[in-house]
C-alpha cells in the first residue's frame, strides 16, 4: 500500500507554471542549517535543516544532485525521486533528513512565488496557535538541575506542560544514574504541581520493567509514556500500551510508511509523534498523521527544538485534525534570535504559527550572505 495522500504532495494548483530548480545549496549559518533551492527564474525558497545534516553532507549531495532539473511543485515526485537516487534509500532515515530540507525549501519556493502561506497551500490552518511543552533532552542532570532548568522557564512562558527523561537511553533497564528517575519526577512535580508531565525513556526499557516505572510515574500523575521500549521493538511497546493506562507515545525514529502503517493499524501507540525532518518533510508527515487520525490516533509532532529548525512543527500540529493539547518545544531559549523574523515569543503557553508566504520565515540578508555554502548543485 502507498503512502496515503496529503495537500501537498502535489501543489501545482498553486501556480501555474513549473518551478524549474536551478540550484541546491546547503549552507552554515550560526545555530543553523538552512537548505535554499533556487529555480530558473531567480525565486529562492530556504527551509530550516535537521542539525543532524551536518552528518550528512554527502549524501546530501546524492540527493541535491537528482533534485536540480525537477518541479518544485511535485512535491511527492520530487521526494520520490530523491529517495530512488543511486539507492539513497539504503540509508534510511539519514537520506529523509535530507530529503525533508529540500522538500521543505521547495514548499517555501512556492509560497513565495504564489504569495501563500503553507497553512494556505494546504488548505487551511487547524489553528493559528499552538500550545507547547517545554522538553529537554539530557540525562546528566540531577534532580535539582533539572528544577532549576524548568521551573522559571514555565514562569517565564506560561507552559503548562513539561517533557523530561527518564532511564539511560536504549540502556537495557538502565537509570541514567541510581534512582534519577523517580528523584527528578519527583522533584519536578513537587516544582511544578500545575504542569502535565510527559516522561520520555527512549527506549530505555523492556516491557516488563516499563510497565514496573510506569507505576512509579503514576503515583506522580504522569500523564504520558514516551518510547518506553526500544522504538523499533512494536510488540514491546504495543505490550506496555495495553497492559497501563498512562498514554503510551512513539514514532519520532520512525520515517518508513510501512512502519507507521503498522503502528497505526496494530495500536502500538496511543499518540503518535512523527517528526517532519525525519520522516522526510512536511508532506510525508501529513500523510501519516491523516492515516493516523482517520484510524482514531491522536498525532503530535516530534521536535525538541527552539527557533527555525522547529518551524515544521509549527506547520504540522496546525494543519492537522486531532492533536495533542501540548506539542515539543525546547526548553532552552534560542541562543542568537536576531538573524530571522519572526521571533518566536512564547505567551501564555503558545507560540504563533508563521503566515507569511511559505515556510513564513525571513533572514538577515548579511547573514545568508556570509553564510558557509557546504554542497551546492546546479546545471553546469
Amino acid at each position: 500500500m502507498d503512502l496515503p495522500s496529503s495537500p501537498l504532495q502535489d501543489v501545482t494548483s498553486h501556480l501555474a507554471d513549473p518551478c524549474v530548480i536551478a540550484r541546491v545549496e546547503l549552507l552554515r549559518v550560526p545555530h543553523a542549517w538552512l537548505c535554499r533551492v533556487t529555480d530558473r527564474d531567480g525565486a529562492e525558497g530556504i527551509a530550516p535543516g535537521s542539525s543532524r545534516l551536518s552528518l550528512f553532507t554527502s549524501l546530501f549531495k546524492q540527493q541535491a544532485e537528482v533534485a536540480v532539473g525537477l518541479d518544485a511543485r511535485r512535491v511527492r515526485a520530487l521526494s520520490d525521486a530523491m529517495w530512488r537516487h543511486k539507492s539513497s534509500y539504503k540509508f534510511g532515515l539519514p537520506t529523509r533528513v535530507c530529503i525533508a530540507a529540500v522538500e521543505m525549501a521547495c514548499l517555501d519556493l512556492v509560497g513565495q512565488k504564489s504569495g501563500k502561506s503553507i497553512g494556505d497551500i494546504a488548505g487551511g490552518r487547524r489553528r493559528d496557535e499552538v500550545d507547547l511543552y517545554l522538553s529537554h533532552t539530557g540525562r546528566h542532570t540531577s534532580a535539582e538541575e533539572e528544577v532549576a532548568l524548568f521551573a522559571p522557564r514555565v514562569e517565564a512562558t506560561g507552559c503548562r506542560a513539561i517533557k523530561y527523561k527518564v532511564g539511560g537511553r536504549m540502556s537495557r533497564n538502565a537509570d541514567a544514574a541510581p534512582g534519577r528517575s523517580e528523584a527528578v519526577t519527583q522533584a519536578l512535580r513537587k516544582a511544578v504541581p500545575n504542569a502535565e508531565l510527559w516522561a520520555d525513556a527512549n527506549g530505555s526499557y523492556d516491557a516488563d520493567h516499563a510497565i514496573e516505572v510506569s507505576r512509579m510515574l503514576a503515583d506522580y500523575g504522569v500523564a504520558v509514556f514516551e518510547e518506553p521500549c526500544p522504538f523499533d521493538d512494536l510488540d514491546e511497546t504495543k505490550r506496555v500500551a495495553e497492559a497501563i493506562d498512562m498514554t503510551v507515545a512513539g514514532g519520532e525514529q520512525d520515517h518508513a510508511w510501512p512502519t507507521f502503517r503498522q503502528m497505526i493499524g496494530d495500536r502500538v501507540v496511543d499518540l503518535l509523534q512523527p517528526d517532519a525532518h525525519y520522516v522526510g518533510g512536511l508532506d510525508r508527515s501529513l500523510a501519516v498523521a491523516g492515516a493516523a487520525n482517520r484510524a482514531g490516533l491522536r498525532v503530535t509532532p516530534h521536535s525538541p527544538k527552539s527557533g527555525p529548525e522547529g518551524v515544521s512543527l509549527l506547520h504540522v500540529a496546525s494543519l492537522v485534525d486531532d492533536v495533542a493539547a501540548f506539542h515539543e518545544w525546547s526548553v532552552h531559549p534560542e541562543p542568537n534570535a536576531d538573524w530571522y523574523a519572526p521571533r518566536f515569543a512564547i505567551r501564555d503557553g503558545r507560540l504563533t504559527v508563521p503566515n507569511g508566504p511559505g515556510l513564513g520565515l525571513t533572514y538577515d540578508p548579511d547573514v545568508l550572505a556570509r553564510a558557509e555554502v557546504v554542497v551546492t548543485r546546479s546545471h553546469t
